[in-house]
């Protein structure tokens, strides 16, 4: 597994939470940067000409400490930054790129960034709000997939009194347990996690787990 980062807008995060995965437009790839990117201070003249393959086997020096805390101080025209998101990929992106940012004395950082076609909730491990500029005041939110047992609690909930509603042995144990109606994240997360990961379990054991949580409103 390894660790990428990528700066998304509202709009961005907004589709994400709704369609649990963002998928490219228009055949426009989704850049996204490594934990520890390759990154160089070039002269402004090869701005856009250079390949990979020549940046790769030059002479120019490496900017060794370039990391997630001082992305946006270098990265001068990232279209939208509300959100940084961290990603935990499987497989090492097949596709690069070299993305160019003004820097000062007629320099430009050149980046080798890395492209994916699409991404899930799923591969999702944290996501980050704040001054990224100076990395300042940052938090972290919950990552997106406890946004999505969240989601799965809400579910559940409207199936409870649907006589229609496909028979599963979750819905088993929310109606047994009686549900409990409640705005608390942490909670509707501690409830699908005790049944997410406690599969071997009888129906009767979970609702016991469950009745005797100790979180409340």
């Amino acid at each position: 597994m390894s660790k990428y980062y990528r700066f998304i807008s509202k709009e961005e995060y907004q589709n994400l939470i709704k369609n649990e995965k963002i998928t490219n437009i228009n055949n426009r790839p989704l850049f996204i940067l490594p934990e520890f990117p390759t990154a160089y201070i070039l002269p402004e003249e090869l701005n856009y000409n250079l390949t990979i393959e020549e940046l790769l086997t030059s002479n120019h020096p490496r900017k060794l400490d370039f990391t997630k805390e001082i992305f946006l101080s270098y990265m001068i025209g990232t279209v939208s930054y509300d959100y940084l998101i961290e990603l935990d990929l499987k497989k090492k992106p097949s596709m690069a790129n070299l993305g160019w940012y003004y820097n000062e004395n007629n320099t430009e950082l050149c980046l080798v960034e890395y492209c994916l076609d699409k991404y899930t909730i799923d591969d999702i491990t944290a996501i980050y709000k704040g001054d990224f500029w100076d990395w300042q005041n940052i938090e972290t939110l919950t990552p997106l997939q406890f946004l999505k047992l969240n989601k799965r609690y809400d579910f559940l909930m409207s199936q409870i009194t649907d006589t229609n509603a496909k028979p599963s042995k979750e819905l088993e144990i929310f109606r047994k347990w009686g549900g409990r109606a409640t705005t608390n994240i942490a909670f509707k997360e501690w409830v699908i996690c005790t049944i997410k990961f406690n599969k071997n379990k009888s129906v009767d054991e979970l609702v016991l787990m469950i009745e005797q949580g100790k979180y409340f409103e």
